[in-house]
């Protein structure tokens, strides 16, 4: 988003730069160019597409163009690319509000210039930052003015009415990159069946562009995303060929953060699908995606993991499922620190969720209780119908623990959100897995209660909804068992 205009500056040079003493960079920068301020424009052109992988370097470069443009008298448009490159370094680097009001005050910059289209495109990033912080309302607003600014500048770009606002080639990309954020906020709304739609306009936009690099890029970040609502409406082959498609796009691009980013979220899908040692070999290959190796996130402290914060969180699961504790626990602690310093409510309620099941794993049903409320406190925050039915079944399955049948049976009765999955537009609160997971806590509750039939009502419940070889390994397991049970309460001779 800098200006055509604006010098390339060598990469040899910018090295030098990020680790040459401040005072002697900027002394270098003030003479490599007739003017400063197209040194500054070229510091900001090569600080917004490395925020992600070199931050520290990014953050130089624009400390450097900043010290340029306040030494001049520049316009509205630089210091709107400077605020906005800005804001993506602080978004990688976890400082949310600062991050925000950069965008708000690149947004502001580029309105007074009269750049329009350019203010639009800044509701990318603040979708990104606002689903970040748990306001989805708020991003998804962003990210449908976002959709509507691109696609009325696409439509006048194809129809000659340029506004000389940048290269017209990259409007139509822009326009899908929006549809993809609008995607992304409807998939953590639990809203994925949307979501597949939005996702399907950013495909076609996509479709109808040459094959170049961006687009490729842009394509492999939709296929990440997408695979998220695959897998949360149970079409895990969808979710998993989006996934390898999109690691071998990133692993094209040399793109080693999003190709250790979509391989944590192969090894969630793997996890979650009772394939553990595969999902074991993900998370391994993406902390040498990520870190440069899977030792570090053992040896680390936490701020040196901040780039892994999710795969933290998804190893975690999976030592959990492998009844491996003591190193699920040290993820936890390193995930927790890094979601609470970052003020990201959801991915701190996923991880105080993983913390009340393994201590329920571990017998420790007080300190789990615990953390299931805290979970259940922030699902009931961010209204997320999905995950708030899934801390009450682990509650309920606590109360089991605890000797309190009916409490269980009451936990899975306050369950709040009817199954309405076939409104598009309406949250997804259920999938198979949890669907089975309820079933099998109220076999387990009506057994405890020598409520026979009502443990065979519950248990036709499960059968109905899905045939054994059609479940997860693991539930698989438990329904067999739960059959097994069932059977010997009617006398049945197993």
């Amino acid at each position: 988003m800098s200006d055509a205009g604006a010098p390339v500056l060598p990469a040899a040079t910018l090295a030098r730069w990020s680790t040459l003493d401040f005072d002697a960079a900027l002394a270098e920068a003030r003479t490599v160019a007739p003017a400063p301020l197209e040194t500054a424009a070229a510091l900001v052109a090569a600080a917004l597409p490395r925020a992600e992988q070199t931050p520290d370097a990014s953050a130089r470069w624009l400390d450097l163009a900043d010290a340029l443009v306040s030494a001049e008298d520049a316009g509205s448009p630089l210091r709107a690319e400077l605020a906005y490159a800005r804001a993506r370094v602080l978004a990688q680097t976890g400082r949310l509000d600062q991050a925000e009001a950069a965008l708000r005050q690149a947004q502001t910059a580029w309105r007074d210039a009269g750049r329009t289209a350019a203010a639009a495109r800044a509701n990318l990033g603040l979708t990104q930052i606002l689903a970040m912080q748990g306001r989805l309302d708020e991003a998804e607003t962003a990210a449908r003015a976002a959709v509507t600014g691109l696609e009325q500048d696409r439509d006048e770009q194809e129809g000659g009415e340029q506004d000389g606002e940048g290269d017209a080639a990259s409007v139509p990309l822009l326009a899908a990159r929006a549809w993809r954020n609008l995607g992304t906020v409807q998939t953590l709304r639990e809203r994925h069946a949307r979501a597949l739609e939005s996702f399907g306009h950013a495909r076609h936009r996509l479709a109808r562009m040459p094959a170049v690099p961006e687009q490729q890029t842009e394509l492999a970040h939709t296929l990440l995303n997408e695979a998220s609502a695959f897998t949360f409406l149970d079409a895990v082959d969808p979710a998993e060929a989006s996934l390898r498609a999109a690691i071998d796009l990133f692993a094209a691009a040399a793109d080693s953060v999003n190709q250790g980013r979509t391989r944590t979220n192969l090894g969630r899908l793997l996890v979650r699908t009772g394939r553990l040692a595969p999902a074991l070999a993900e998370f391994e290959a993406a902390a040498r995606d990520l870190l440069g190796s899977e030792l570090v996130v053992e040896t680390a402290d936490a701020d040196a993991l901040r780039m892994a914060d999710e795969l933290l969180l998804e190893w975690a699961l999976g030592y959990l499922a492998l009844n491996l504790h003591p190193e699920a626990a040290r993820l936890l602690d390193k995930a927790e620190q890094l979601f609470r310093q970052a003020g990201q409510p959801f991915e701190l309620a996923q991880t105080l969720y993983t913390r009340a099941a393994l201590a329920r794993a571990q017998g420790e049903i007080d300190t789990a209780g615990a953390a299931a409320a805290a979970a259940l406190a922030l699902w009931v925050q961010l209204d997320n119908p999905y995950w708030h039915n899934r801390t009450r079944l682990l509650q309920a399955q606590l109360e089991l623990a605890t000797g309190d049948p009916a409490a269980a049976l009451a936990d899975v009765s306050a369950m709040p959100v009817p199954d309405n999955d076939d409104d598009a537009a309406a949250p997804t609160a259920w999938d198979t897995a949890l669907r089975v997971q309820v079933t099998l806590v109220q076999v387990d509750a009506h057994l405890a209660l020598d409520d026979v039939d009502g443990a065979a009502a519950s248990l036709a419940q499960a059968a109905a909804i899905g045939a054994l070889d059609t479940l997860p390994p693991d539930l698989a397991v438990q329904v067999a068992y739960a059959r097994g049970r069932v059977a010997r309460a009617q006398g049945d001779d197993v």
